[in-house]
């Protein structure tokens, strides 16, 4: 992962004219996109999942886990499939 970063940044550099030569071809920069946002799904079903695993923490503003919740969208009544009217 820290490959793909560090490339998409090289290529960010040279799209913002910072560096002459074009760091990567199209279709891998493309590439590397895909990668990094499978990546960033990825991720975010874990900490999902890790908070559905720990619910007992992850209650409350000052709760253990209130960064992952707050690092992703969470909405703990859609991932349950809770239908909430008011």
């Amino acid at each position: 992962m820290k490959t793909i970063v560090y490339k998409l940044r090289k290529f960010n550099e040279w799209r913002r004219g910072d560096i002459d030569e074009m760091p990567m071809t199209p279709k891998e920069i493309g590439v590397a996109i895909d990668e990094v946002c499978n990546r960033v799904e990825f991720l975010e079903d874990v900490i999902r999942q890790t908070i559905l695993n720990n619910l007992n923490l992850a209650d409350g503003d000052k709760c253990t886990l209130k960064d992952l919740k707050d690092s992703i969208t969470f909405d703990l009544d859609e991932l349950l499939g809770i239908e909430c009217t008011l």
